[in-house]
């Protein structure tokens, strides 16, 4: 279960036990969010840390915690971080920057200065007003604030795993503005993301916020509704590469995960299959039967001519090889050219396109692939079938699709189910991706 801590609404600093200092925070941003990750995740909790008149979602998945001045809630704040695992952090809370030092009269401040040497001691030994509550007949009242504690920079010394969103508002500056100060409020505090939002936006009824990754990726969202809806993509994606991580690590080829009510099956390839049961899914594959590496430190000789054409593939699909998926390191996809001793392609788990190896030859029989020095696309099972077509020269596998061209369904990628197709044009597998054939002059089959 995912635990969330959402602040929402604004601060108020004491005057004395009836006045208060504080702001026009109404906790909407919050409340809206909150509303969009349950939609989309019912196996979560979050913790809602509000302040008294902010708006908030009624939820049974939500524990209301109501805070009042900035100190309650760095009290509250380190509680929660310290004795839960949080998992994410989305500090939307408009927090005081000063809180009540003292309160006193003019009168009592020009004394004073009149008995002290300097002004520092002035106000250190001015006689303050004392009491409960403010006499409503005291003129001409000097409120001495001091700074309150930046609670955003306490998230990650308390909690470093947790993913924090943090927020910045300004009030009628230039977007370049605003997004630098943004930047540096991330920078500072170790905010995995920060979304930008200028009050004279607000005011005049189009909230525009900025959300800007730790990459400078800048997404710009148009409304409450808009910002969370983005928000909770981000953060489940951010669900998704965590998990894939761990899939990876357990050497396990399915994972799965919860979004929009709907259970998803994600793959080693990152894709995310939607599916009804996880039981039912894995009865599917539970027979498949896997191709094996053996991989040789052998020298072989490479056609110029095909390593060029290689190469020329590689440069002109960088652009869809490249694109990242879900923050991962890793580039997804293929290339591959027939040559007189197999077949030159890119390698397994690539994160460098110059990298690419040989494959000698691919036995059927025994389920096995021969390759020099660095194992192999787990698609080179298909591409070896692929090739037996004698017009096909060259294969480009991206994960993107291409509408016009047939679908078929998913196998997973190494397997014999997959090896099998025998397709003589290009072709689509469902939460693959396209699968690009091409002729010796180029031209896509």
């Amino acid at each position: 279960m995912k635990k969330i801590i959402i602040t929402a609404g604004g601060t108020s600093e004491r005057i004395d036990n009836v006045r208060k200092i504080t702001n026009s925070a109404s906790g909407k941003l919050g409340m809206t969010i909150a509303e969009a990750l349950l939609d989309a995740n019912k196996d979560l909790m979050i913790y809602y840390v509000c302040s008294k008149n902010s708006l908030r979602p009624n939820n049974k998945k939500v524990k209301i915690i109501e805070i009042d001045g900035t100190m309650d809630l760095k009290s509250t704040v380190e509680k929660l971080l310290t004795n839960e695992h949080i998992d994410y952090f989305i500090h939307s809370m408009a927090v005081s920057d000063y809180m009540t030092d003292y309160v006193t009269t003019i009168d009592r401040l020009k004394t004073s200065i009149n008995e002290n040497n300097n002004l520092d001691d002035a106000f250190k030994n001015v006689d303050k007003l004392g009491g409960t509550k403010i006499s409503s007949y005291e003129d001409n009242l000097v409120i001495v604030l001091k700074q309150t504690p930046k609670i955003i920079s306490l998230i990650k010394d308390l909690s470093p795993s947790t993913y924090l969103v943090g927020f910045k508002l300004l009030d009628g500056v230039e977007k370049e503005t605003l997004i630098d100060v943004a930047k540096k409020l991330r920078d500072k505090n170790d905010c995995d993301l920060v979304i930008a939002n200028d009050l004279a936006n607000i005011r005049n009824g189009e909230h525009i916020g900025y959300i800007i990754d730790k990459s400078d990726n800048i997404k710009e969202a148009h409304g409450k509704d808009d910002i969370a809806k983005n928000l909770v993509e981000i953060m489940f994606n951010n669900d998704v590469d965590k998990l894939y991580n761990e899939l990876l690590n357990n050497k396990e080829q399915f994972a799965f995960i919860n979004y929009n009510n709907t259970l998803y099956a994600l793959t080693k390839e990152k894709s995310l299959i939607p599916i009804k049961s996880k039981n039912t899914f894995l009865n599917k594959f539970k027979n498949d039967i896997y191709y094996k590496t053996i991989v040789k430190n052998d020298t072989t000789t490479i056609n110029k001519n095909d390593l060029k054409l290689y190469e020329s593939y590689i440069q002109k699909y960088k652009d869809q090889l490249t694109k990242k998926r879900f923050n991962d390191k890793y580039y997804f996809g293929c290339v591959a050219v027939k040559t007189d001793n197999g077949f030159i392609t890119t390698i397994r788990g690539k994160q460098d396109l110059n990298e690419y190896t040989i494959v000698e030859s691919v036995n059927h029989e025994n389920h096995t692939i021969s390759v020099i020095d660095k194992k192999a696309t787990l698609n080179a099972p298909l591409l070896d079938n692929l090739f037996k077509n004698e017009k096909v020269k060259a294969i480009v596998h991206l994960h993107d699709y291409y509408d016009e061209l047939p679908f078929y369904d998913y196998a997973i990628p190494g397997t014999v189910k997959d090896s099998l197709r025998n397709n003589k044009t290009s072709f689509n597998i469902q939460y693959h991706g396209v699968i690009y054939l091409f002729d010796k002059k180029g031209n896509i089959l």
